[in-house]
């Protein structure tokens, strides 16, 4: 924090030589872990998808190296893990197929939230969620 508000996502300048004040870095034991399973219209397990998960505030999926879109694939077993999300709401969704790195931008996570689940995160939480393939 830089005077009170949170510059972790947004960052700050600083000179050489400048005296700074006012900055305080807290660091945190109480990671997040969201995992999850996917199935398709038949209800059975699809090990071939990308789940992106996205901030519910569109403010926060254009900052630079945000922390609150990602994109995975799943695990040998079929299940999907997303670490250190920070705590807040969320939108989830399993996509068949989506191009690398296209999630970050802001129209197609605008088409992904409408049919994408939703959820929400505190500190330190563990959480499982289900999800439906999306074609």
């Amino acid at each position: 924090q830089l005077n009170g508000q949170d510059v972790t996502d947004t960052g700050a300048d600083f000179r050489p030589g400048e005296a700074v004040s006012g900055l305080d870095v807290v660091l945190t034991s109480r990671l997040t872990l969201v995992t999850g399973t996917v199935t398709g219209s038949n209800n059975e397990p699809v090990t071939d998808y990308t789940v992106v998960i996205f901030s519910d505030d569109p403010a926060l999926w254009t900052v630079p190296q945000t922390r609150h879109v990602t994109g995975v694939r799943p695990d040998q077993e079929g299940r999907f893990h997303v670490r250190n999300l920070p705590a807040g709401s969320y939108y989830a969704v399993a996509v068949d197929y989506i191009e690398q790195g296209s999630w970050g931008d802001p129209d197609t996570l605008s088409r992904l939230k409408a049919t994408a689940s939703t959820f929400s995160l505190r500190d330190g939480e563990n959480k499982t969620l289900d999800l439906k393939i999306t074609p």
